[in-house]
């Protein structure tokens, strides 16, 4: 079986931008929100790694996770051409199609909270044309053609390594390393001096080249930022505080002293908080549609279910222990789900962060129901990784934030344990347990590492660099 994909050449592609102009006038599309773009790997000119254009739209994948992680079922596939398209009125603008896709693909528009991507031009195929992009590439750098459903994952400098069967057949680079070579394909060294003669003999350590290299490329914006998302990042740590709350046994009192009716109101404040980041924020009940396959819909669903069993038990003041435990597995539930919706976002490799919802709620949780023992354990846990995290980002030339850190570790961590051993107040060690979390979660925020094109180009150089 087969379907429509495109094909590029950057051997050909001399970045003029014409596909990206032509893709604009046919859809009538703000030149800022083109879905096609071109960009350049390597605009510094590092001397280890080629400079190529890359033209870059939607690959119409054959399993698009846009498509599979849609909370609001907007998406669709043509099942004669591929086309992966997103039907606008269904559409709740949440956002969350970019984080998935990692060809940057979907974009927002801002004006109307929607999302719009390339449609491979399916007007133009239904009249059996190619679509505008490959008809006025000037050098025929791109093309279009049939692809096999199971055709092996393409491989390019500067395009993400998914394992999502993108619909794109890329030429074989004539010169993939970027070295300058003879007329008898001998490499030539590009040393003009005894000194840098000398650096090249004797090459630093690969961390520090990687770091060094790190400082030459341009940063790499993350798909999700905490300036951006923090209605999310509030509405994780209430869910988290909720959690923590309904661990709490009836003899242990109010956690931090807050009321249960406070306890109410602030797990419905989290969910109308967490309804302002959508685009369409009267189709929020759309969120809930694609419950089986979205950890997204899963999250909406599971949410307003643990917070109206405990809401129950709260506010009617039976409280049963059955009931509170099932409210802590709905919490438990809620916490992985949270959880899951970013985790499908990363790379395909193990992955833990200090600051997952989850872990945390289990910290206050534990801490909250008085078993010390795991308490303490998963802090340990939650210290170990920060620092071998820290440490990471140090080798790699990435933001350390050793002030923040030292706050996270001291007054998050170690303080509160000292004033457990103490026999201080448990509203004190309470509080300086949630304040911890809520630096990792927002950590947690401002270190994301979500695939795109940008980031892979980034990686690629840095490897470049660090292996010459």
């Amino acid at each position: 079986m087969t379907q429509k994909s495109f094909r590029f050449d950057a051997n050909r592609c001399t970045g003029c931008q014409a596909c990206e102009i032509a893709c604009t006038i046919e859809n009538g599309l703000d030149p800022a929100t083109s879905w096609r773009s071109v960009e350049t790997f390597n605009a510094a000119h590092l001397p280890t790694a080629p400079v190529f254009h890359l033209s870059l739209a939607c690959n119409h994948c054959v399993e698009p996770p846009c498509m599979e992680h849609c909370p609001a079922l907007a998406y669709s596939k043509d099942p004669h051409t591929g086309a992966v398209t997103v039907d606008e009125a269904k559409c709740i603008g949440c956002k969350y199609c970019t984080w998935v896709c990692p060809y940057d693909a979907p974009k927002l528009d801002a004006d109307r909270g929607v999302i719009h991507k390339c449609t491979f031009c399916d007007h133009r195929l239904a009249q059996h044309l190619e679509p505008a992009c490959v008809t006025l590439c000037p050098t025929g750098a791109l093309g279009f053609g049939d692809h096999e459903l199971h055709a092996p994952e393409p491989t390019h400098l500067g395009f993400p390594r998914t394992g999502l069967a993108p619909a794109i057949r890329f030429s074989a680079l004539r010169n993939p390393t970027g070295v300058l070579r003879s007329a008898d394909d001998s490499p030539i060294r590009r040393t003009e001096d005894p000194a840098a003669a000398d650096a090249t003999e004797r090459p630093a350590a690969p961390s520090a080249r990687h770091a060094a290299a790190s400082t030459l490329l341009p940063d790499v914006p993350s798909k999700i930022r905490l300036r951006s998302e923090w209605t999310l990042a509030t509405f994780s740590l209430i869910a988290v505080f909720l959690f923590a709350y309904a661990s709490l046994p009836s003899s242990r009192g109010p956690l931090l002293g807050i009321p249960g009716a406070a306890v109410v109101m602030l797990g419905l404040a989290g969910m109308a908080i967490s309804t302002l980041h959508l685009g369409r924020k009267t189709r929020a009940w759309r969120a809930m549609l694609n419950w089986r396959r979205s950890w997204l819909s899963r999250e909406v669903i599971l949410y307003p279910t643990f917070l109206g069993l405990l809401s129950t038990w709260i506010l009617t003041g039976a409280y049963c222990e059955v009931l509170r435990l099932t409210s802590v597995g709905l919490g438990l539930a809620t916490l992985f789900t949270i959880d899951a919706v970013y985790r499908v976002t990363l790379p395909k490799r193990p992955w833990f962060h200090s600051g997952q919802a989850l872990v945390s709620g289990v910290l206050l949780g534990t801490a909250a129901a008085g078993v010390p023992t795991v308490a303490i354990g998963v802090g340990a846990l939650q210290a170990t990784v920060y620092l071998a995290r820290k440490l990471r980002f140090a080798r790699d030339g990435r933001p350390v934030r050793p002030v923040l850190g030292a706050v996270r570790l001291g007054l998050g961590l170690a303080a509160p344990l000292f004033a457990w051993l103490a026999g201080a107040p448990d509203a004190l060690v309470a509080a300086m347990l949630v304040v911890g979390v809520g630096i990792d979660r927002c950590e947690f925020y401002t270190e994301l590492e979500i695939a795109s094109p940008g980031r892979q180009m980034h990686l690629d150089l840095a490897a470049a660099a660090t292996h010459a």
